[in-house]
């Protein structure tokens, strides 16, 4: 009852692609590193049925159809290709051949179909496709994140390695928003997914846990990774700020020296190139040489005193000289009246006049005998003297 049982639930499972006969599991599913089954039944043959051979081929995978296990009656199996060490038979019966392959690799997923060649109804065969699973390697992480007032990313979680790509998601307390990447993890088709959780960091999302939760195929139920989150409280302000006071008093005195003595160098050296640049000008010529001095010119002699004409008012007649040359009034002398002589102009004398000692009513006369409005334009006051340059 039980062998009964068994073979019924087993035809339920092998029944599908391949029509009555020939028995296969239309999908398998299987890890990287395991091993897979891939039944293959032949059914109740007809009398006279006879099989000679039982071949597995597979197809896809970028190698076209080839064979990969062939099973003789009398022949040793064969296992034709590069998968060869990791193929086998479950057994010698040429009705169920069953292959096992394994360990699997990502590269083995493909479809798998089993041929029976029978005489004299031919070849028979169906169809198995064979699903690689890679289970990520899943891993999550705080980042320490300063308070602030705009979204940052406050925790990753990866899924590294997995084919086919993991779904990553965030459970959370405190709100926030996650964002996925995916990228090739090699040339097998393996994927690794990248989720950062972001928020506004606060000092009261410090500590709160979050937990990443990872699914996939390959897992029998989601992985979840807890973190909790850090946010850095603000730093305090009395040691920060003597801290600070100190490290900026260090420095200024460090850069005030430097620059003190910057200075001092640069005069020192400013002060050795001007007294070297003054010994060397000792030595050599004067860099501006004067112009020659120029001759002075002399100015004409001036008339002797007793040349100077005096200034009459018009009308006034010359005296005549007393006995001894002194004049009774007029010009030449002191007036009678008592008023001081009018100021005298001083005149070229004319070439010839001698020592210009004459008489000096005909001196006072000179002017009026050249022009006669020079009298008439005299002061007879004495205030106002005219010069003969201006009368001219």
């Amino acid at each position: 009852m039980a062998a009964a049982a068994a073979a019924l639930l087993l035809g339920c499972l092998l029944c599908g692609a391949g029509g009555q006969r020939v028995k296969v599991r239309e999908e398998v599913v299987a890890l990287v590193g395991e091993e897979a089954v891939l039944p293959c039944l032949l059914g109740a043959a007809g009398p006279g049925v006879r099989v000679s051979q039982v071949t597995w081929v597979r197809s896809g995978g970028g190698g076209g159809r080839r064979s990969v296990a062939v099973l003789h009656p009398r022949l040793a199996p064969s296992y034709p290709g590069e998968g060869g060490g990791r193929l086998r038979f479950r057994g010698r019966s040429l009705l169920d051949a069953t292959l096992l392959l394994g360990p699997l690799r990502l590269a083995d997923r493909g479809v798998y179909t089993c041929e029976f060649a029978t005489y004299p109804d031919g070849t028979e065969g169906a169809s198995t496709r064979l699903l690689v699973l890679a289970k990520p390697r899943s891993q999550a992480a705080a980042l320490a994140v300063a308070p602030g007032s705009l979204p940052v990313p406050v925790a990753t979680c990866t899924a590294a390695g997995g084919h086919p790509a993991a779904n990553v998601t965030w459970e959370s307390p405190v709100g926030g928003s996650a964002e996925a990447e995916a990228e090739p993890a090699g040339p097998d088709g393996a994927v690794t997914v990248t989720s950062r959780f972001s928020l506004v960091p606060s000092p009261a999302a410090d500590k709160q846990r979050v937990v990443c939760v990872v699914r996939h195929p390959g897992l029998p139920r989601p992985q979840r990774l807890p973190v909790a989150l850090s946010v850095l409280a603000q730093p305090r302000s009395d040691g920060a700020s003597a801290t600070g006071a100190i490290v900026g008093g260090i420095i200024a005195g460090i850069v005030a020296a430097a620059v003190v003595a910057t200075a001092g160098a640069i005069c020192h050296q400013q002060r050795k190139n001007r007294t070297a640049r003054g010994a060397d000008d000792l030595d050599a010529p004067p860099p501006y040489k004067p112009p020659p001095p120029r001759e002075k010119p002399q100015e004409p002699p001036w008339a002797p005193e007793s040349q100077l004409l005096p200034l009459r008012p018009p009308g006034a007649e010359a005296a005549p000289a007393e006995a001894g040359g002194a004049p009774a009034s007029g010009r030449g002398g002191a007036p009678a009246s008592g008023r001081a002589p009018p100021p005298r102009y001083r005149e070229r004398p004319e070439p010839g006049d001698g020592d210009g000692d004459g008489d000096d009513g005909d001196g006072d006369d000179y002017a009026e005998q050249l022009e006669p409005l020079y009298g008439a334009v005299a002061d007879p006051s004495g205030a106002f003297v005219m010069s003969p340059a201006l009368y001219v």
